[in-house]
């Protein structure tokens, strides 16, 4: 339970941060994980890919809605990120 809090707090502070400076949060997040909580360093990293990535998922909705998105870029983007992904597995 004490490991959850800390988890949580450290979250909340990391996440005050990054949106008051604007920096990326794998930049803070994954060595916070890493020192501070005990993760791996590729747990870590994977975790924080995932969080970023979701997140960009949701902010893309209400762009999409508004017709701020142009959908070959967003699909081509999709495309290439998910060869490099797959490149990656293949090649570790």
């Amino acid at each position: 339970m004490t490991h959850l809090f800390l988890a949580l707090i450290v979250g909340f502070g990391v996440g005050i941060v990054v949106g008051a400076l604007g920096a990326g949060g794998g930049i803070l997040s994954v060595p916070v994980l890493v020192y501070l909580l005990g993760q791996e360093p590729h747990a870590a990293s994977a975790g924080s890919l995932v969080i970023v990535g979701l997140t960009a998922v949701v902010s893309l909705m209400p762009r999409a809605r508004e017709g701020m998105c142009v959908g070959e870029t967003v699909w081509c983007s999709a495309w290439c990120l998910r060869s490099a992904t797959c490149w990656g597995r293949a090649h570790p």
